[in-house]
């Protein structure tokens, strides 16, 4: 079996509870709706430099998530179920926003060593379709398009490590990883 993580590593698992129903499925969006079929991203981002150790900025990203799979075992996303075997097409749409800060801990001539603590928002919206039962008292499957949209109220805190070496005056090479922190109630 091969690997399917999609999207910079991307490995999204999500439930959405039906009003009727109760809690619905956790679901895998690389193991159990096929990820990784169709993705892309588009980033845009500034930074304006404080002094030579401190800056702020801001990012948006767009990242769309596609997969295509028959079902291993039916699936309740929130009062419709789909069943063991229905072919689902799901599609992930997210829409982030990033505040930032930089504090420059190490710099060189050459070499800037970076600390990047920043808050994300946004919103997210899933597409769901496939065969799916819509009332469980009534088990034929009908087709059937779900559209769930969620939006991050709270915002989700990150921390980020960046390396920036300059190649030229004018050109430098960037690379950060931004981890998220994520908090769950129950």
């Amino acid at each position: 079996m091969e690997d399917t993580n999609c999207c910079f590593g991307f490995d999204g698992k999500f439930r959405f509870d039906g009003s009727k129903t109760g809690y619905g499925s956790t679901i895998d969006f690389n193991d159990d709706l096929g990820g990784d079929e169709n993705d892309k991203m588009l980033w845009a981002g500034a930074r304006f430099r404080l002094n030579d150790n401190h800056a702020i900025g801001f990012s948006w990203y767009d990242i769309d998530l596609r997969g295509n799979r028959t079902l291993d075992d039916s699936l309740q996303i929130d009062d419709d179920i789909f069943q063991l075997g229905a072919q689902v097409k799901s599609k992930i749409d997210l829409s982030l926003y990033r505040l930032f800060y930089n504090w420059s801990f190490y710099r060189s001539e050459k070499t800037e060593l970076i600390l990047s603590p920043g808050m994300y928002f946004g919103g997210c919206e899933a597409k769901f379709k496939g065969s799916a039962v819509i009332d469980a008292d009534d088990a034929v499957p009908v087709s059937k398009n779900r559209t769930v949209k969620e939006n991050l109220f709270a915002p989700l805190p990150t921390v980020g490590l960046g390396v920036e070496y300059k190649i030229f005056p004018r050109l430098v090479a960037n690379l950060r990883m931004d981890f998220f922190m994520w908090i769950s109630v129950m």
